[in-house]
């Protein structure tokens, strides 16, 4: 057995965990925020579609347009953190192996 690097080991792996843990938690947040703009999103476009009649009758259909307009830049906005950290984590990962 070779001690040298059974202490490698034991030095790479609880760093390698708390790289792990900690890019679960930066993740798991923007994703949870992603996911609520989304659903937002597919209720508005939903809610949208079926009263398009009666928008169109109550001429509405500019305050509608201006209202998903906005959509978009939520979650665009939050897609380049995520890539960022995605990013950093596989450096640190490839950087390990």
């Amino acid at each position: 057995m070779d001690w040298k690097l059974a202490l490698i080991t034991l030095v790479v792996v609880p760093l390698l965990y708390l790289l792990a843990a900690m890019f679960a938690n930066k993740i798991r947040i923007i994703y949870r925020i992603i996911r609520k703009g989304t659903a937002r999103l597919n209720a508005f476009l939903q809610e949208n579609i079926l009263g398009m009649r009666l928008i169109q009758l109550m001429r509405r259909t500019d305050w509608s347009y201006g209202k998903f307009s906005l959509f978009p830049t939520v979650s665009w906005g939050l897609k380049l953190p995520t890539s960022t950290i995605t990013g950093c984590f596989s450096l640190y990962l490839n950087s390990l192996a």
